[in-house]
């Protein structure tokens, strides 16, 4: 299959990597305490970071389709956990869908996601979202590593707690 948008480059994961089930309870992406989200679910495969997912229907845009701003949030958790496999927290600086087609609202897509680049603290992420095997979206973002120290001033005592979890491996408090 050939991108339009994408380069394909893989930048391989650390062997040492473990994919927690989520980056955070509260993340509206992936968390499983909040209560509004969309509660993806990734798992590794290789070097890439893979999800199968259905949209409900409460993310309907235009009938029977997923609303744009719903499918950049889904990508960019999506990518957000390539960061955490590649043990990098981060933000993202910029994200930028390619829409093929629309993604259909409860029908099965899957995407896939990986790191194409790192520079520094830039890591420079690719995702593609396929129904079957026709290509959907095309994904680029430019991801910037955040290292944080816990004892930093000014963090919540919940950043702290995320921050000291991460740095041990453990899954977010």
């Amino acid at each position: 299959m050939s991108f339009r948008y994408l380069s394909g480059k893989i930048v391989p994961v650390p062997e040492a990597s473990v994919l927690p089930p989520y980056q955070m309870p509260w993340c509206f992406g992936c968390g499983p305490d909040n209560e509004h989200g969309m509660h993806i679910t990734v798992r590794a495969e290789g070097d890439k970071v893979l999800c199968d997912y259905t949209f409900e229907k409460r993310f309907e845009g235009g009938p029977d389709i997923v609303h744009g701003g719903i499918v950049a949030a889904f990508y960019d958790d999506v990518m957000g956990s390539v960061l955490i496999a590649h043990q990098t927290p981060g933000v993202t600086a910029k994200l930028s869908v390619n829409y093929r087609r629309p993604h259909p609202v409860e029908v099965p897509i899957r995407a896939e996601a990986w790191v194409s680049r790192r520079s520094g603290n830039k890591l420079e992420l690719e995702a593609v979202g396929y129904l079957g095997d026709e290509i959907l979206a095309e994904v680029t973002g430019l991801f910037l590593h955040v290292p944080r120290d816990p004892d930093a001033p000014g963090l919540t005592e919940r950043q702290r707690a995320t921050i000291r979890a991460f740095s041990t491996g453990q899954v977010y408090p």
